[in-house]
Parts: structure tokens; C-alpha cells; sequence
């Protein structure tokens, strides 16, 4: 399952991708790095040894019927979604007036949180999200390198007026 959002990710952005091998190899070397209340370096070494992608995070849901229009954390940079099973969906980013059917083997590759998004199953679905996490660039000191930039001062809907 991992191969193909690996190889997406080494094409698309090449540098997060290096950057994220990197994170790996300093977790693996030092696992007091990200070492928090919740995670023992132990664990964290056990985990990292045998983490199958170069994203930090990934997430398994299946069978929701109705995922609500939001906006991911801010500190997820770059996600991979892959829908399995054999139902199709309906996927939505409204900021873009964009909507697509969102059957089995889809991937969609987003820019974290720059776009809303929502979905509707129709039946049974798995979906892995696969993400980048800042706090791990962070904890294990690698300059985590970007491919899209919000200021701050400029809320994307004061963009939109502007186009």
C-alpha cells in the first residue's frame, strides 16, 4: 500500500521527500529525538525500524459514511489519500467548487491545509492518509522544505477576491 504514495511523493517533492528520509534516519539513530509522555524511545525505535513509507503519519479510516467539510490541522504540510474498496465516493473540496467521484484506487494528493475538503461513501471504503507532520522535522532538527505558502495576513478567501 505504500509504494505508490512513496513514489508519488519522490516526484512530486523531491526535497520534503529527501528531507522526510532524513527525519527517518535521525529518528532510527536517536529515538530520544522524539522521545514525549506518550512515546518511549523504545517504542519509537521499534516503530521507526519498521516504518514502511517516508511520510510520518498515517492514518487508516474505513466505513465512514459522511466526512464534514474541514480544513487538516496546519502542521500537516503535504497528504496522500488512497481510496480502497469496492464503493465509490463522493470527494469535495469547496474552496475550489471541485467535486469528483472518488471510487477504489483513486489517489488524491493535496497540499495539507490549504483546501477544505468533505466526502460521502455510498457502501463499504477504506481510505489511507498519508501525511507530513511538522513536529518531527522539528524534534529531530531537519529544515522541513515547502511547496506552498499562506502569509499569514492573507486569509484565502481575501485571495479569491483578488482573482
Amino acid at each position: 500500500m505504500c509504494t505508490i504514495p512513496n513514489l508519488l511523493f519522490h516526484l512530486i517533492h523531491h526535497k520534503l521527500y529527501v528531507a522526510a528520509c532524513e527525519v527517518r534516519r535521525k529518528a532510527l539513530l536517536n529515538p530520544h529525538c522524539i522521545f514525549s509522555s506518550t512515546i518511549q524511545p523504545a517504542d519509537a525505535l521499534h516503530a521507526f525500524s519498521r516504518w514502511p513509507t517516508a511520510f510520518n503519519a498515517m492514518t487508516l479510516t474505513s466505513n465512514t459514511t459522511y466526512t464534514p467539510t474541514h480544513r487538516p490541522r496546519t502542521d500537516t504540510s503535504f497528504e496522500v489519500l488512497v481510496h480502497t474498496g469496492g464503493w465509490s465516493s463522493e470527494f469535495e473540496l469547496p474552496d475550489i467548487g471541485a467535486r469528483m467521484k472518488y471510487g477504489s484506487g483513486t489517489v488524491v494528493v493535496l497540499c495539507g491545509g490549504l483546501l477544505q475538503r468533505s466526502k460521502k461513501t455510498f457502501g463499504e471504503q477504506v481510505e489511507w492518509a498519508f501525511t507530513m507532520n511538522e513536529f518531527m522535522f522539528e524534534r529531530t532538527g531537519t529544515d522541513m522544505p515547502r511547496w506552498s505558502y499562506l502569509p499569514p495576513d492573507i486569509q484565502l478567501e481575501q485571495r479569491r477576491g483578488r482573482e
